[in-house]
């Protein structure tokens, strides 16, 4: 599978533990709708 996304870890590094958790839920939740609806950004 192509890379189609890069993250730094520095967005995250004010964020506690259980923050990047629920920071990284939350961006594949919205990935996930993305794929699902044929968006692309």
């Amino acid at each position: 599978m192509p890379i189609d996304t890069i993250v730094s870890n520095m967005v995250f590094h004010h964020l506690t533990d259980s923050g990047k958790e629920q920071a990284i839920k939350q961006y594949n939740r919205r990935e996930n709708y993305l794929r699902r609806h044929a968006v692309f950004i």
